[in-house]
């Protein structure tokens, strides 16, 4: 049991950075669009980018503890975040018209987190050690 520990602890943490993420791309959101005026697209996509910022610096440095060069985390953890809402989009659009809306969106919630944990800690946030030559 204890070897499943450092896993357990690693999606508390990414649980507790996507709350964090989540009060802070919807607080940008209202913000720009209640607060200045700025159209609910145009917030919408500043929240987002905003959330995923976040998301990448501090899952890279607390939940994978992560020494990658940015150079090849960023991208990568750019395409696993891409690969996650794809999975998220098409388990919606496969189960909305047995289950409804609501109950498929959060089993796209749910792909979608899942997709985007395992992809962060074995593709965007897997440290390798440097070739010895």
């Amino acid at each position: 049991m204890k070897r499943y520990a450092p896993l357990a602890k690693q999606l508390v943490k990414f649980a507790v950075i996507g709350g964090c993420n989540t009060l802070l791309t919807l607080s940008i959101i209202v913000g720009l669009s209640h607060g200045f005026g700025v159209s609910p697209y145009a917030a919408n996509a500043v929240g987002y980018v905003c959330g995923l910022a976040l998301s990448y610096v501090l899952n890279r440095a607390w939940t994978f503890r992560s020494h990658s060069d940015h150079r090849r985390s960023v991208p990568l953890f750019l395409l696993v975040f891409a690969v996650a809402y794809l999975a998220n989009l098409a388990t919606l659009a496969g189960l909305m018209p047995g289950l409804g809306e609501v109950a498929a969106q959060v089993a796209g919630a749910v792909v979608y987190t899942a997709v985007f944990f395992i992809g962060s800690r074995t593709i965007a946030f897997r440290d390798r050690a440097p070739a010895s030559g």
